[in-house]
Parts: C-alpha cells; sequence; structure tokens
C-alpha cells in the first residue's frame, strides 16, 4: 500500500473517530438530564441575547436529531408583561433541511397558547422585545430566511389584541362624557381606561382550536404571511361569534389580513365568508368582510343588538364594514328572509354598532306580517299598551341614529287581536325617536289613515272614549306616543249608514294609568249627532251640526264647550263630564235657539217648533233607577206647531231613582200649565205624584195650529182649513186637574176636565165634565175613561145630555157605553165591545137603545 493510501485512510479513521466521539457526546448530552438542561440553558442564553424581553424555555425532551418537546414557553415585555406563553410545545423536522439553511417544521403541536398584542402610540408591543435597530442591508438569503411549518396543530389557545380606543370625532364636552361613560360601562365592548384621556379596546379570540395543513412564516420569494386552514374552531369575544368547522385560507401582509373562509359553522348557523381587516397608522381596526349567511339561527346574530330575539332564523347577507367613520361597524343585512315570533321580515337595513346611539339605516323591509310579540322583544320589556295582532306592509327609510330615525314612508295593515274583525290601515313618514320603541317619540310624523277602528282604542284602554265605528283622515303627530300631539288634523268619522261627522283642529292625548287625558280644539264640518248616539243610545239627540268643538279633561272629568249650528237650530254648551262608564255624571249649562224639537230628537212625531231656551243641569247616574243630582229649564218666547209661548221654566230634582219637580210652568196664547210633586223613575222606589193643572182661557189660541194641521183624512184637513179661517170658531175655557203616580214605565194618570161654552165651528157645548183613570204603558192600557157633556148643538142636531164611558179592564180590551138624550125627547144608548192591535181595530156593537118621544 503506497504512502498516499496510508495518510488517506488514517485521516478516514480519525475523522470517523471524532465524528463518532461528537455523536456520543451529543447523544450524552440529550440523553442526560444534566446534558439537556446545559442545552436548554444555552438556548435560552442565545434568545435572551436577541431580545430585549424576558424569555423562558421549559425542559427539553425529544431525540433533538428529528424532533424535540419544550414543557413550556415563556416570552414577556421588558415592562414584565406577558406577550407569549405556551403549555408543552412538540415539533419534528429533518434535519437536512437545517443544514440547507431553511426552517422547515415537519409537525408542530403547540398546548394552551396565549399571545397578546398591544398597540400603544402607533407602536406594537413586539418591537420592545425585537427592536428593529439601524437599517442594515438584509442578506435576501441565508439561514432562517425560509420558514415554512406544516401539520400545524394548536389546543386551547387564546389571542388578545389591544388598540388604542376613542370616542367618536363629532363629540364635545358632556356628549364626548357621555360617550365615554356608556362605553366603560359595557363590559362586552372590552373597553378600558390606561390613562386620564386614553383607552384602548381589547379583541379576543378563545377557545382556539386550529389545525393548518401549510404556513409560510418566512419565504425570501415572498412578502407576508400565509395560512392554509384545515379546521378552525374559536370563540370570538366582540363580535360574540362562537366559530366551528372554519376552513379556509388567511394572508398577513403588514397591516392587513384577507380572510377566505368557504365554510363555517356557528351553533344554530353555517355560511361562508371572505374580506380583509386593517389595523396600524394609528387607526381603529377597519372590516370589509362579506358573510353569506345560507341558514341563520337568531341566536347566532343577536348580539348586534339586545332588542333582537333569540328564536327563529332564516337566511342573509353580511357585510360588515366601517368606511367613513372607522369607530363605528356597520353590520349590512342584505336579501334577508328572516321568521321569528310568528312574524316573517323581508329586505335589507343595516345596523351601525359603536356610536353612541345605535344607528339603523337603508332600511327597506317588507312584513309578511310582524307581530306585537316581536314588537315587545325590540321594546325588551312588556309594552304600557296590551297590544295584540299583527301588522302587514312595507317600511323604507333613510334611518339614522335610533333617537333620530328618518322614516321615509311606512305602509300598514294591523289586524286586531284583541278585537277580532278590528282593521287598521294608513301610511307614515316622518322622524322618530325609538331608542326606547315603548316610548316612542314622534317628531312631525305625518299620518294618513285610511281607516282606524275604534275598538281597538277601547281595547287597549277601557277609559277611551267608547265612541265606536271608523276614523280615516290625515294628521301630524308631535311628542311622545304616551303624550301624543295632533297638528294640522283632518278626520271623518263614520258608524255604518249613519252620516258621517268631519273634523278639522289640533288635539292632545295623554295615556295615563287610570284615564287617557284629552286637549281637543276642532272644527266639526259637521258633527253628526246621529252617529254619536249609536255608541250612546241614552243620547236623545240627532242631526247635523257645525261649529267649533273644544274638549279637554280625562272620561272621568271632561270639560266641553260648543257653538254648534245645524238644521235644527243653534245649540251651546258649557260644561264638566264623566261619561267613563259604568256611571256617567253632567255637570252643564247651555242654551238652545230656534230649535226645532223633532229635528234633534229625530222624530217625525213631534210637533214643529222654534224654541229658545236655557238650561243647567248637574246629574249623575247611568240610568233612570240611580240619576241623582238636579235640572232646570228656562223657556223665553217660542213657537211650538205655531202655537206662541210666552216662557216658561221648570226645575226638577233626581234622587236616585225618585224626580221631585220643584216647579214646573209654562205659559203662551193657547194654555197655562203647571205642575209640582214626585215620580217614582223605577219600580220600588218610593214615590207619591206629580200634580198638574192646564188651563185653557180661550180655544182660540190653537188657531194658528190648526191651519198647519196636515192630515191624510181629507175630511179632517177640510175642517181643519175652516177653523183656521173663521176668527171666531174656537172659543170657550178648560181646565185639567190632574195627577201622576206610580213608577216609570207603569204610571197611574188620574185626571178631571172642567169646560164651558165650548165652540169648535158649529160644534157648541154648554158644560163639559170628564174623568179618566188610566194605567199606562200605552201598549198595556187599562183603565176608564167617562164624558159627560150638556147643551150639545152639533148643526141641527141639538142634546141635553151626552154621557160616553169607556171601560179597559185588560190590555188591549175595552166596552164602551154611550148614552145620549135628544132636546126634544128622544133617547138613545149603545153598548160596544172594542178590541185593537198593532194596525188593527175591532169595534162590534152589543145593544142598540132608541127610545121617541111618542115611546
Amino acid at each position: 500500500m503506497g504512502r498516499r493510501r496510508h495518510v488517506a485512510l488514517a485521516s478516514a479513521i480519525a475523522i470517523l473517530l471524532m465524528g463518532s466521539a461528537l455523536a456520543a457526546a451529543l447523544g450524552g448530552l440529550t440523553r442526560s438530564a444534566a446534558g439537556r438542561e446545559w442545552i436548554r440553558a444555552q438556548v435560552e442564553r442565545a434568545l435572551a441575547g436577541a431580545t430585549q424581553g424576558t424569555i423562558h424555555v421549559g425542559a427539553l425532551g425529544g431525540s433533538f436529531l428529528t424532533g424535540l418537546t419544550i414543557d413550556s414557553l415563556e416570552l414577556r415585555e421588558p415592562n414584565d408583561s406577558l406577550f407569549l406563553a405556551t403549555g408543552p410545545i412538540r415539533v419534528t423536522y429533518d434535519p437536512r433541511d437545517i443544514v440547507d439553511g431553511v426552517i422547515f417544521l415537519r409537525s408542530l403541536d403547540v398546548q394552551r397558547p396565549i399571545m397578546r398584542l398591544q398597540r400603544r402610540h402607533d407602536e406594537w408591543n413586539y418591537r420592545s422585545i425585537f427592536p428593529s435597530g439601524p437599517d442594515r442591508p438584509r442578506k435576501r438569503r441565508g439561514f432562517g430566511s425560509r420558514i415554512s411549518l406544516q401539520n400545524v396543530r394548536i389546543r386551547g389557545g387564546d389571542v388578545r389584541v389591544n388598540l388604542p380606543w376613542s370616542p367618536d370625532d363629532s363629540l364635545r364636552g358632556v356628549r364626548r362624557d357621555s360617550a365615554i361613560t356608556a362605553a366603560l360601562r359595557d363590559t362586552s365592548r372590552a373597553i378600558r381606561r390606561l390613562g386620564p384621556n386614553e383607552f384602548e379596546k381589547e379583541y379576543r379570540w378563545s377557545r382556539i382550536a386550529l389545525q393548518l395543513a401549510h404556513a409560510h412564516v418566512a419565504d425570501p420569494d415572498t412578502s407576508g404571511h400565509h395560512f392554509e386552514i384545515a379546521r378552525l374552531d374559536m370563540l370570538e369575544r366582540f363580535p360574540p361569534f362562537d366559530v366551528h368547522n372554519a376552513r379556509g385560507t388567511i394572508w398577513r401582509r403588514g397591516d392587513s389580513l384577507w380572510v377566505d373562509v368557504p365554510r363555517f359553522d356557528l351553533p344554530g348557523s353555517t355560511g361562508h365568508m371572505r374580506g380583509k381587516v386593517v389595523w396600524g397608522s394609528g387607526l381603529p381596526m377597519r372590516y370589509d368582510v362579506r358573510v353569506r349567511g345560507d341558514s341563520v339561527a337568531m341566536r347566532d346574530i343577536a348580539w348586534v343588538w339586545e332588542g333582537l330575539p333569540q328564536t327563529g332564523g332564516g337566511s342573509m347577507d353580511l357585510h360588515i364594514k366601517n368606511e367613513r367613520n372607522l369607530h363605528v361597524i356597520d353590520y349590512v343585512l342584505q336579501n334577508v328572509d328572516i321568521q321569528s315570533m310568528n312574524s316573517r321580515l323581508r329586505g335589507r337595513m343595516t345596523f351601525g354598532v359603536g356610536a353612541p346611539v345605535l344607528i339603523v339605516k337603508d332600511v327597506a323591509l317588507e312584513a309578511l306580517p310582524v307581530d306585537f310579540r316581536l314588537i315587545e322583544t325590540f321594546n325588551q320589556e312588556p309594552l304600557p299598551l296590551p297590544w295584540r295582532g299583527a301588522i302587514r306592509g312595507t317600511v323604507r327609510a333613510r334611518g339614522g341614529p335610533v333617537n333620530r330615525w328618518k322614516l321615509d314612508e311606512a305602509r300598514f295593515t294591523f289586524a286586531d287581536a284583541n278585537v277580532p274583525g278590528a282593521i287598521t290601515r294608513g301610511t307614515m313618514r316622518g322622524e322618530l325617536d325609538v331608542l326606547f320603541p315603548a316610548f316612542t317619540v314622534f317628531r312631525g310624523v305625518t299620518v294618513e289613515l285610511a281607516q282606524l277602528d275604534l275598538r281597538t282604542l277601547q281595547a287597549l284602554d277601557t277609559a277611551f272614549v267608547r265612541l265606536n265605528g271608523l276614523l280615516s283622515g290625515r294628521t301630524v303627530l308631535d311628542s311622545s306616543w304616551l303624550d301624543v300631539r295632533f297638528r294640522e288634523g283632518d278626520f271623518t268619522h263614520r258608524d255604518g249608514d249613519a252620516p258621517l261627522s268631519h273634523f278639522t283642529g289640533s288635539e292632545r292625548v295623554t295615556w295615563g294609568e287610570e284615564f287617557m287625558t284629552y286637549d281637543v280644539a276642532l272644527a266639526a264640518l259637521p258633527l253628526s249627532l246621529t252617529a254619536v248616539a249609536r255608541s250612546y243610545p241614552a243620547l236623545p239627540a240627532r242631526g247635523e251640526y257645525r261649529g267649533p268643538l273644544r274638549v279637554k279633561g280625562t272620561t272621568e272629568n271632561l270639560t266641553v264647550v260648543t257653538d254648534l249650528v245645524g238644521d235644527a237650530g243653534r245649540l251651546e254648551v258649557d260644561g264638566l263630564f264623566d261619561i267613563s262608564f259604568p256611571g256617567y255624571r253632567a255637570a252643564a249649562r247651555g242654551s238652545a235657539s230656534g230649535l226645532h224639537l223633532g229635528r234633534f230628537l229625530g222624530r217625525d212625531d213631534v210637533p214643529a217648533t222654534n224654541l229658545a231656551l236655557h238650561w243647567s243641569a248637574d246629574v249623575s247616574g247611568d240610568s233612570l233607577a240611580d240619576l241623582r243630582g238636579a235640572a232646570s229649564v228656562r223657556i223665553d218666547r217660542s213657537l211650538v206647531d205655531s202655537i206662541r209661548v210666552f216662557g216658561g221654566d221648570a226645575h226638577v230634582r233626581f234622587l236616585s231613582g225618585t224626580m221631585a219637580v220643584d216647579s214646573l210652568r209654562l205659559e203662551s196664547a193657547a194654555f197655562t200649565a203647571q205642575a209640582r210633586g214626585r215620580l217614582a223613575l223605577a219600580p220600588g222606589r218610593a214615590g207619591d205624584s206629580v200634580t198638574f193643572r192646564l188651563s185653557l182661557d180661550s180655544l182660540g189660541g190653537f188657531r194658528r195650529a190648526l191651519g198647519r194641521l196636515t192630515s191624510a183624512d181629507s175630511t179632517i184637513q177640510r175642517t181643519a182649513d175652516a177653523l183656521a179661517a173663521d176668527t171666531a170658531a174656537l172659543d170657550g175655557t178648560l181646565r185639567i186637574d190632574g195627577a201622576v203616580g206610580g213608577a216609570l214605565p207603569a204610571l197611574r194618570i188620574n185626571a178631571d176636565a172642567r169646560g164651558s161654552d165650548l165652540q169648535v165651528g158649529t160644534t157648541r157645548v154648554r158644560d163639559l165634565d170628564a174623568s179618566a183613570r188610566l194605567t199606562l204603558p200605552v201598549d198595556s192600557l187599562r183603565g176608564s175613561v167617562r164624558l159627560h157633556l150638556e147643551g150639545l148643538t152639533a148643526g141641527a142636531v141639538r142634546l141635553n145630555t151626552l154621557t160616553a164611558t169607556v171601560d179597559a179592564p185588560m190590555a188591549r180590551r175595552a166596552s164602551s157605553d154611550v148614552k145620549a138624550e135628544f132636546a126634544n125627547g128622544p133617547f138613545a144608548a149603545a153598548h160596544a165591545d172594542i178590541g185593537w192591535s198593532r194596525d188593527t181595530t175591532d169595534v162590534r156593537l152589543a145593544r142598540l137603545r132608541v127610545s121617541t118621544a111618542e115611546n
């Protein structure tokens, strides 16, 4: 063997021995506890020299040749604030990659990592640990220039990012202080004070379970970081998303993060997402993320606003962005189709979160329908009034902060569940404050009602005016709906086929715990009392009237002042009324002029009148049986069926079922009437009787009335015409005395009449004596009537006496006896039985006896 060969062989043996010795030494170090501790200390010392923070490397394990384990790792800032801490770490690699200068981890398993990133004064906290130092030319390639990982698994991770926060720049003074106080109080937003005027907001992702198929941390040929996510589960604090089964790709370049997630799941939702998040430059985090919710559960998005329901769901597109005001994050909901709480909503809208007040804008929704259960959920507490039912319609609104919310147009149809069949339809536009929906405030909101069923308002508040029918028209609303003011009102009220009422003016309605308070100033154009009487049957008035109407107070203490003119005349009322059920009260006074009583009462059987009167009343009760109080009427010069009335007055008192007529007096050209006494108004009530006297000094006073008589019977009409033409055709005196007793409706009437020198046309009576003993009502009339005449002359017939009696022992049956003694001697007597029904009278002559002078 030659010399050179011996040298080469010796060198190889030496190198082999040295390598073996090195391997043996390395093996000894990695296999012994002391050796591993020595390596750990050297690694920790080397890392500490490359950083300005504090680093702790836990116990090492593994083969060190193809992998190792680290018990724990902790890295702190120079101020001892935690930056990174982990539990056990396991990593595998190929030593040939290290020889090539590449850090390529074949697998990485990290348990319970915690990372805290903080940005202060436009500087990230990791810069204090890894200072950049002076700019030096960087080697494009070299050891560590390429770092890649695959098969990465992170379990139980927690990442916190703290960024500077400040209230909206537009806020000043007290409003800015209020915004800061509200933000610090809202724990979900995780905002805390660092100094007198320094704040930060924490973004947190916890319970992170991440599997990365591949990750590029550093590459000389590309910039930034690239991560291929095989699966990600995590809980985001704000917005609060509990994400599962997410997969996709993330790129990070500088202060920007791009995300493309073709699939993710929330507890009740699934969808996909892509977009970017940008931070840095001393600005809040910027979002531009689009999410398609293929299946959305309301409980997963209810965090947007605490008034959103927790049940139901549907589908939607969500665009998260903050373009103009970076402090406000817009959650743009598009293609919304959500069902919850017996409601369905379709359309689009945007929530702005982060401003001092929630922003709701760009609204275009369709209610199919919206149930009041959902509205009550929006309100976050029961509504002050028991609304029930569903609203269908559309809403278009520019919106804005919910305390100054711009409504462009809302069209609605409300089906009231409190009153089946009650429908309200209309439109609205204007500005509202819906910060607290139960106390919604109107600011110039125009409402146009196609119809409002008044039964809805009565069901909401039993103290509401018991006026039935439908209201339609237009008005402008101001103030809270619990104290709403109406202006520029123009309303029409209709109730069935009754004449319409039309009102213009203003009104204020305040909802109270017990009663509603009204302050109404209207012009009736006209007011239909016929329609009002359908709701208040006890109201006798009918007809249409025009004039001002002022109503103020509550339903139990309502001041009414009005001056109305209609076909029935002029009516003035000024008084205090209680129209709440049960029990009513009126303490009022008024007057009437040119009053046509038949038209006022809506009755054709009442004679024509032209009355002028004044009245006053202070009465209470809900029926005649319990009526209490007093009333008086004074009649001035008037006409009653063309009979001149010179004047009169009446004073009565109501004593819980009894009417006391203290005085009644009436003087006219035809008669004088007066009455006094007490009358029971209900069975079983104590009463006596009302005595009356009717005096006719001359029948001539009825001439004008006869002239206005119209009759279907031509004979009667011809007689009336003849009487009116003959000024001497009526004459004589008549006095009627009587009493009315009993109790309504069963009254007893006892009356006696005396007359002398009576003349009606060519018929004359020297003396008249009559009496009546009757029991009412008319449909069951009973009793007796007696008539005795002396000196009767009727044309060529002359009678000394004529006596007629009618006895009615039972309802609708009577018998009559007539006796006549002629002046020249003959005598006649007859008996008849009489029966009658509503439209038929049956007279049967039972006996007839006639005697002559020769007999």
